[in-house]
């Protein structure tokens, strides 16, 4: 464990912590983009000896996670690799969020599901992806532009799109299944639906 050299607000670095170097001055110095934060962090040459190089795989397993945040609604994340190059993407409330592990476990046991394929994108082209997804959509619970915004649900969708991933190996969302069944979303999920991508 380490703390980083940023002017302002240095943060502590802890082992499994995973970031990409974006920038190396002329005395060694490393400026890092650690996925957990905002930020990206200065690193002097000195406390280098502290990070171990890892080679981000050319073709990368993707895995949906489901994450309950009630009895009802299901939250949709995409894991991208294994191991500390492992990254989460998500859509919520909040706009897109990238990390380890997803930002909206609530407790409730978690499943995963290991899509068939391998995406050749990097979390470089994934991360830019992401963000304009997040810059260029209105967030709506309800999703699948059905009052007017898309979900998290249409974000994985969108995404494994976006990565080549066949998408007809995900389960249905539930918008879809909404309309499938000619009920008004609002009346099935009634107001929990409000709390669906919400970090509490």
């Amino acid at each position: 464990e380490f703390a980083t050299d940023q002017a302002n607000d240095p943060l502590k670095i802890r082992v499994g912590q995973a970031g990409t170097i974006v920038e190396i001055d002329d005395v060694g110095d490393a400026l890092i983009e650690f996925h957990d934060f905002e930020t990206p962090q200065w690193v002097l040459r000195a406390k280098c000896a502290n990070l171990r190089k890892e080679v981000e795989p050319e073709a990368k397993e993707v895995t949906l996670l489901i994450v309950p945040q009630s009895r009802v609604i299901m939250h949709w994340a995409v894991r991208v690799g294994y191991g500390l190059m492992a990254r989460v993407y998500e859509f919520e409330a909040d706009g897109v969020r990238i990390g380890r592990n997803s930002a909206l476990h609530k407790g409730y046991p978690m499943q995963t599901q290991d899509l068939k394929g391998l995406t050749t994108r990097t979390h470089r082209e994934i991360e830019k992806w992401s963000i304009i997804f997040g810059k260029t959509t209105e967030y709506c619970a309800a999703g699948d532009n059905t009052l007017g915004g898309k979900n998290c649900q249409d974000f994985v969708f969108e995404l494994c799109g976006y990565m080549e991933i066949d998408r007809s190996q995900l389960p249905w969302r539930q918008a879809q299944m909404v309309k499938a069944a000619g009920v008004g979303v609002g009346i099935l999920l009634g107001p929990e639906i409000l709390a669906a991508g919400i970090a509490a």
